[in-house]
């Protein structure tokens, strides 16, 4: 009797200690146990989210701390054309020999703020009227979006071309054009969502209590599409800056206002000359689009708490 129960009471024993030695193995890199894991995949996710505020931050600083501190005027011509880069002129001057710094540090401003209050109105009326939509059903979703299926049918260029002619080719005709190319397809994306979230069983059981429409859609739909807005405000926000710098189009603001997509328009031909003129705005725009799209890749990975610390 006391071998069976020898034998038995070891072999658990081993089998469990087994697959914990073998956890222990694997989590445990550095002598620090699997505690050591969740700080890196932390650090990791946190360098995400500075590299993005550190890419983001070089141009919205230029803009915020240049409308105060440029040397030159940005309309009066201070040296001769295309001059190179010199102590007076770190960056050069432009084809009417205006200074480069100058006109970078406040050609800025309108493509931020077009930017950010177009893709906030967007997305405003985007998510309010998917959510409305996905809540009505198919008969809703049919009204309320059908002219969405018209204005996506119709190429961002053409609602760009429209909008100027409407209103003219400056920052409104811009703010416009985002508004109307960024809204359809957000709402489309909310609508499906919405969609699937209805046929849940708390909303189900919240509409059988009598919940009021308004508080199921504010408090129990709306927080959980939170990881698919900011999925798709970050897409849309590099979106309304391709179309804020439309300036080499000759749409924003007009010269001789400094803005960086006029900027490259009107230093284009003598991009082999003098390259800095173009290239200056250029990277400006780059940056404020690669730092938008880090850091909505970094709320979209924590928007579900699954990775805070």
């Amino acid at each position: 009797m006391s071998g069976p129960s020898a034998a038995s009471g070891t072999g658990p024993a081993t089998e469990t200690a087994l697959p914990g030695e073998a956890t222990g193995a694997a989590s445990e890199p550095g002598g620090r146990g699997g505690r050591g894991l969740p700080g890196r995949q932390h650090l990791r996710g946190r360098t995400g989210l500075v590299i993005g505020l550190l890419v983001l931050g070089v141009p919205v600083l230029t803009t915020l701390v240049g409308v105060f501190v440029h040397p030159y005027p940005t309309t009066a011509s201070v040296s001769g054309p295309l001059a190179g880069p010199s102590g007076a002129h770190p960056l050069g001057t432009d084809l009417l020999g205006r200074d480069v710094l100058s006109r970078m540090l406040v050609g800025g401003r309108s493509l931020l703020l077009i930017t950010v209050l177009a893709v906030a109105s967007a997305q405003l009326i985007a998510v309010s009227t998917g959510l409305l939509a996905g809540w009505l059903g198919r008969g809703g979703a049919r009204a309320v979006l059908a002219v969405f299926d018209v204005i996506l049918a119709v190429p961002a260029v053409l609602v760009l071309a429209a909008a100027a002619s409407a209103l003219g080719v400056g920052g409104l005709a811009a703010f416009a054009a985002i508004v109307v190319v960024l809204t359809p397809p957000t709402a489309r994306v909310i609508h499906a969502a919405t969609r699937a979230l209805v046929t849940e069983p708390y909303v189900e059981a919240a509409v059988l209590c009598g919940t009021p429409t308004r508080q199921i859609l504010v408090r129990d739909l709306l927080p959980n599409l939170r990881t698919i807005i900011f999925a798709d405000a970050g897409t849309r926000m590099v979106e309304a800056i391709i179309i804020s710098a439309a300036g080499f189009l000759g749409f924003g603001p007009q010269p001789p206002t400094p803005d960086w997509g006029q900027m490259i328009n009107e230093n284009g031909g003598g991009i082999t000359v003098a390259p800095w003129c173009v290239l200056a705005p250029a990277l400006a725009i780059t940056l404020l689009a690669v730092g938008t799209n880090l850091i909505s890749d970094w709320l979209v990975a924590h928007s579900d708490g699954t990775n805070r610390e």
